[in-house]
């Protein structure tokens, strides 16, 4: 149990390091999110807010199924489910999130840049699961 919250934290921290390493696109969209923020309307209730705040908690789902199943074995031997699962859990993330830009209406342009975000982040956790369930690293 806890080697898994370890390893959990380490590929939590080991996104942030990609965030920061890949800085220009992470500047980029939160130079966008404070762009959006100052020029359209934060979505009013609680209902909207938490629905773009949601689209956090996808990254951080990767990233605590890859540090359950972190396979440390040899490299033909891994097994696929834990990546499937991965890969469908960042699918569902971007599908949420297309459709949560759609139906904020009128908050289009801040429900974008939350989103991107999100996605930038999920995109480095999906990458950074996949090369720790597989035990293939670049």
């Amino acid at each position: 149990m806890i080697s898994s919250l370890w390893t959990t934290y380490w590929l939590f921290t080991e996104a942030v390091g990609g965030l920061i390493i890949f800085w220009p696109v992470s500047l980029f969209l939160i130079i966008n999110a404070v762009a959006a923020t100052a020029f359209s309307r934060i979505p009013k209730g609680s209902v909207p807010l938490l629905a773009l705040l949601s689209a956090f908690f996808w990254p951080l789902l990767i990233i605590a199924v890859a540090g359950a199943c972190w396979y440390t074995g040899p490299r033909m031997s891994a097994s696929a489910i834990p990546t499937i699962g991965v890969t469908m859990i960042f699918g569902i993330q971007l599908l949420l999130s297309v459709g949560m830009i759609y139906q904020l209406e009128g908050n289009r342009w801040f429900a974008t840049s939350v989103s991107l975000i999100a996605g930038w982040f999920g995109l480095i956790s999906w990458f950074l699961a996949g090369m720790a369930l597989t035990n293939v690293w670049i």
